[in-house]
This record gives C-alpha cells, structure tokens and sequence, in this order.
C-alpha cells in the first residue's frame, strides 16, 4: 500500500516523473524530500516542483531520457549532490510553512498592509 512507498522511493537510484498531464508534480517534491534525485518531464508545472535540481526531459524524445539516466546512474557524486540539495529544496514545501506564509498574505492583505518578504509574485 501506500505506507510502503515512501521506502521503496528512498531505495531508489532515480525517481522517474514522466506525467504529462500532473497539475503541481507533488511526488517529485516527496522524492527529493527522500534523498532521491528527479527526472521529470518538462513543461508545465512540473519545473515548479523540482527547481532546478531535477532533470527534466520532453515527454516525445526517449533517446534523451535514456542519455539523462545514464549521466545520473554513472555519477554517483552527482546523484548524492542533487539528493542532497533536494531535501533541502523539498523543505520549502513544506505543508505547514507554506500554510504560515498563506495566512501571512491573507493577513497583509486584509489589513492593507505590504505582502511580506516571502510571497510568491503578483
């Protein structure tokens, strides 16, 4: 069941999001939260999730999937470099903190003040 996953994810080499169709990309979020760096297809939201630490192929070009796998399984520096700077990334994600600065927006904006430091652009 799904109480497994979060293992099976952080056993992983790579974790693969090839979704064309995902909204917001939540799983690339949780693998890298897990150590695990990303392939994901770019376009749409997806870069939105993984930042700049995943890797992001066309969901039409298989020849590039295979040469980014093999770049991220024959250079475990990088792997662990972007495992590591993933958690890191992933935290920002974080459920209560992005509740927090949600509530800080709303408060700003009902009281006619500034947005604060952190909020997301206009």
């Amino acid at each position: 069941g799904n109480d497994q996953l979060p293992a099976l994810v952080a056993g992983a080499s790579i974790a693969n999001y090839l979704s064309t169709g995902e909204g917001f990309g939540m799983p690339i979020v949780e693998a890298m939260g897990l150590g695990v760096p990303v392939v994901a297809t770019s376009g749409g939201n997806l870069e939105d999730a993984g930042g700049t630490l995943a890797r992001y192929v066309a969901a039409d070009d298989p020849s590039h999937l295979v040469t980014v796998w093999r770049e991220l399984l024959d250079d475990s520096a990088l792997r662990c470099r972007l495992g590591d700077e993933g958690v890191q990334h992933a935290a920002r994600f974080d459920r209560r903190r992005l509740a927090q600065q949600l509530l800080n927006i709303y408060d700003a904006v009902w009281q006619g003040s500034p947005l604060p430091a952190n909020s997301p652009p206009a």
